[in-house]
């Protein structure tokens, strides 16, 4: 996986592969890594570095060159990209996980990036989705449909140490927090919290992030707002820090475009109430679990918020108690096989 060590997607793709060895073996799943990248995301999955690296032309390289290179030395019975990605060639089967996410337009190298990706998937051996999302078209190949599933970390019971990991990842005492935001999605939040903002005092703060290397071009926006004394832009967050994190948000802001759709069941998971941008995805992963509000409505979004910090009416309590009986199902998936089914690999 060419996956950036600080972004929220390369969390929820290696806990999708933690899920896949916790059903087949510990030994039975290796990750084919980039060796120009840095090691910042934990698990315990033996890895075998090849070519390629994080930037567009190091995703290019390993999905088409170090991946299938990989899969030649190691002739596995199936190769699963975590992402919507497959090379255009391979000894072995690829199968490969695909979104909901909108297109993105790209120019340069991640525009051929994305065409070689696209044909790649057109040949892919087997697709897979979330059943919780839009189906997508797959063509011929078919959509294999595999139920959400999140680690037992993620949970509202707060743990010993939860106040230690948010201090260490940054968080102040009382924030609200949007959790892996695209970059074209952070004016749009930092818009809503400045309806926000006003009625909530000094020590509530908009938490946004992890970012990665376009935090200062976020840290920027939020200057040019006038918001420096209230938002805190972070740049990564420790993986096994992220269920305390949540747990220690008033609630989840979310755009149209967040990194992973994983960011909302993490949240459903711990307790966490959600106001966010309406969309067909957010709409089916959330369902009742959710407060959405129209795309480009920045005032709404941030009505939205202050609605569920307020919470007059009970509604933070309402979508909680949904959202978690939502996460009753992703923590009984975890583990239950399906997903190495999907793959016809044999448990």
């Amino acid at each position: 996986m060419a996956a950036r060590p600080w972004d929220v997607e390369a969390q929820a793709q290696f806990e999708l592969l933690t899920r896949l060895a916790a059903e087949l073996g510990p030994h039975a799943v290796i990750v084919a890594w980039p060796r120009r990248t840095s090691n910042r995301l934990d698990a315990d999955l033996p890895r075998l570095p090849t070519s390629g690296g994080t930037d567009s032309w190091g995703r290019l390289l390993f999905e088409q060159v170090g991946l299938p290179r990989a899969a030649a030395r190691l002739r596995p019975e199936a190769v699963l990209v975590p992402y919507a990605s497959a090379p255009l060639a391979s000894q072995s089967p690829i199968a490969a996980m695909i979104d909901s996410q909108p297109p993105v337009r790209a120019r340069g190298l991640d525009r051929l990036r994305g065409a070689a990706a696209k044909a790649g998937l057109s040949g892919a051996w087997r697709l897979l989705q979330w059943a919780d999302e839009p189906p997508r078209a797959a063509g011929s190949r078919g959509l294999s449909r595999v139920s959400p599933a999140v680690l037992t970390t993620f949970r509202p019971t707060p743990a010993d140490d939860d106040a230690a990991r948010r201090q260490e990842g940054g968080m102040p005492p009382s924030y609200v927090l949007a959790l892996g935001p695209s970059i074209r999605d952070v004016r749009h939040l930092l818009a809503a919290w400045s309806w926000m903002a006003p009625s909530l005092g000094e020590e509530v703060k908009l938490a946004i992030g992890p970012l990665g290397p376009e935090a200062p071009t976020a840290a920027a926006a939020a200057r040019d707002l006038g918001q420096e004394a209230s938002v805190i832009v972070f740049e990564r967050l420790p993986w096994e820090g992220l269920p305390a994190v949540l747990r220690g948000a008033s609630c989840l802001l979310v755009g149209e475009s967040p990194a992973s759709w994983q960011v909302l069941r993490w949240s459903l998971a711990c307790g966490l109430p959600v106001a966010g941008v309406s969309s067909h995805a957010a709409q089916a992963v959330l369902g009742e679990a959710g407060f959405l509000v129209p795309p480009g409505d920045a005032r709404a979004l941030g009505a939205a918020s202050l609605s569920l910090l307020v919470d007059d009416d009970g509604l933070a309590r309402r979508l909680k108690e949904a959202g978690l009986a939502r996460a009753a199902g992703y923590h009984q998936a975890w583990g239950d096989g399906r997903l190495a089914a999907a793959l016809s690999v044999r448990i």
